[in-house]
C-alpha cells in the first residue's frame, strides 16, 4: 500500500532501496561466514584438513590423442617400471620386514626398493606422515639392474605421531611403488 500523499514512483523507489540494501547485507553475511569457515578449517585444524585433501585423490587418466590415425602416448606410460618397496629394522635387505613399531620407540628403520632382474630405474623418495607433513629422502637413487635390493636410507623421528607413514617411489610425478609404516600406541 502506498502511503498518503506519496506518489507511486516514489514508492516503488523506496522498496527498491530496502531490497538492495538487504541484499548487501546478505552478501556481506556470507562473506563473513566462507571467512570464517576458511579460518577454522585452515588455521584451527590444520593438520586434519591438510590430511582430508592429500586423501582425496584424482587418479591419472592416460592421455592417448589420434592425429591422423597415429596414437601419441605419453612417455611415462611406457616407461613405469614398478618396483618393489619395503621397510627393515636392520640395514640389510634379508632382514625381517616391519610394517608396524610403537610409539616412542627408537629403533631405526631403513627402506629398500627392488627392481625386477634386467631393469634400472631412476627415482626419488617421497615420505608422507601420519600429520600430512611430506618429507624427501632423496631425488637420485637407482635401482640396481641385478635386482639386488638398494637401501635408500634411514626413517627417524617417525615414532613421535600415532598413524600411518606412507613411503612413495617416484619416477617424476608417477608412483613406481609404496610401502606403509604404521606407527601404533
Amino acid at each position: 500500500m502506498a502511503r498518503p500523499g506519496a506518489s507511486p514512483a516514489s514508492s516503488l523507489l523506496s522498496v527498491a532501496q530496502r531490497a538492495f540494501v538487504s541484499g548487501c547485507f546478505g552478501c556481506l553475511g556470507a562473506g563473513v561466514g566462507a571467512v570464517l569457515a576458511f579460518v577454522t578449517s585452515f588455521v584451527f585444524l590444520r593438520p586434519q584438513a591438510v590430511a582430508l585433501i592429500r586423501r582425496v585423490s584424482v587418479p591419472a587418466l592416460p592421455i592417448v590423442i589420434n592425429v591422423q590415425s597415429a596414437t601419441i602416448v605419453p612417455e611415462t606410460a611406457l616407461t613405469v617400471t614398478p618396483v618393489e618397496v619395503f621397510v627393515t629394522g636392520e640395514q640389510r635387505a634379508e632382514a625381517v620386514r616391519v610394517t608396524q613399531v610403537r610409539l616412542g620407540s627408537r629403533q631405526p628403520l631403513f627402506v629398500f626398493v627392488r627392481s625386477p632382474q634386467g631393469k634400472s630405474t631412476s627415482f626419488a623418495v617421497r615420505v608422507t606422515l601420519p600429520d600430512g607433513e611430506v618429507r624427501t629422502l632423496g631425488s637420485a637413487f637407482a635401482t640396481d639392474p641385478a635386482g639386488k635390493a638398494v637401501c635408500v636410507g634411514e626413517l627417524t623421528d617417525l615414532s613421535d605421531v600415532e598413524g600411518t607413514v606412507r613411503i612413495d617411489v617416484l619416477a617424476g610425478t608417477a608412483v613406481l611403488g609404496s610401502a606403509v609404516v604404521t606407527v601404533v600406541p
